[in-house]
């Protein structure tokens, strides 16, 4: 019996996905629930193990394709708008658990373990587009414009050469190395990430969400937060309003907790049960 939590994410999707998930598998592994991490990608695999602690994971290139390696009483948690004939046919009868994000988990959870509310704040405002640039958006209008006075933090999956076509643009270029460090302590934040601005939020920030065009978000999520939004269009117009924003910045509303725990002691609750009948 084995826990297992698919995350879909990589160099066209980014890693928002494998973070949730990985708080969720460290979760578990701090019962000793021994959860393995599934994801499409191994850079992102050894992102999540490098940067998020995470112990176990394998690659696995769809969702369907875990049907291999699940066993019948497994639990899986999940996150992918990837269609399942396994999972919808055999959910039913195949699973000890069986959770999906956003049904069932919100994506509004954020890893307690390095998110944490700081007193003092190292960078006043920060830019981060994403994790990635798939589509060259961000260097399209980079091309097109001069200096602005913020800092950018890159993305972990943007393309070998793009800092030489960023740094022009920005005044000063972060690592996606120190992107934890960088959430934590920056005050204003602009990010193209919904999952970014909640985790910014957690340690006591001021987020502003950059509607992306090739990105879905969350409205009702944001509405209910009351999270200030940019829709991207121009560089000029962006900070313009970035800085009329953080000048006036509104009054967030607090989101009602998940309970997660309940969820881990489950699992936890019925691996433990399962061991001691087998020993």
């Amino acid at each position: 019996m084995k826990v297992y939590i698919y995350a879909k994410g990589g160099h066209t999707f980014g890693l928002d996905a494998i973070r949730r998930c990985s708080y969720i598998a460290k979760l578990l592994d701090e019962k000793k629930c021994d959860p393995i991490l599934c994801v499409n990608e191994f850079s992102a695999g050894a992102y999540a193990k490098k940067q998020l602690n995470i112990k176990n994971y394998i690659t696995t290139e769809t969702l369907n394709e875990l049907s291999k390696v699940l066993n019948k009483g497994d639990t899986l948690i999940y996150e992918s708008d990837e269609k399942s004939d396994f999972i919808e046919s055999e959910a039913k009868n195949h699973f000890s658990f069986l959770y999906k994000i956003p049904d069932d988990i919100p994506i509004s959870i954020i890893n307690k373990f390095l998110y944490k509310k700081h007193n003092s704040k190292k960078i006043e405002k920060l830019f981060f587009y994403g994790d990635e640039d798939y589509s060259k958006d961000l260097i399209n209008l980079c091309e097109k414009t001069t200096k602005y006075e913020i800092p950018l933090l890159l993305g972990e999956y943007f393309f070998i050469g793009d800092e030489k076509k960023l740094e022009n643009s920005f005044s000063q270029l972060l690592t996606s190395h120190e992107y934890v460090n960088c959430i934590q302590n920056t005050k204003y934040l602009l990010s193209g990430s919904l999952n970014t601005c909640l985790e910014s939020i957690e340690c006591g920030n001021k987020p502003v969400l950059l509607k992306r065009k090739d990105k879905n978000y969350d409205e009702r999520l944001i509405k209910e937060i009351h999270l200030p939004t940019i829709n991207f269009t121009s560089f000029d117009e962006t900070f313009t309003k970035f800085e009329k924003i953080i000048k006036s910045y509104p009054k967030l509303n607090k989101k009602e907790k998940f309970d997660i725990d309940t969820i881990i002691n489950d699992i936890f609750v019925r691996i433990n049960t399962y061991r001691r009948l087998n020993n």
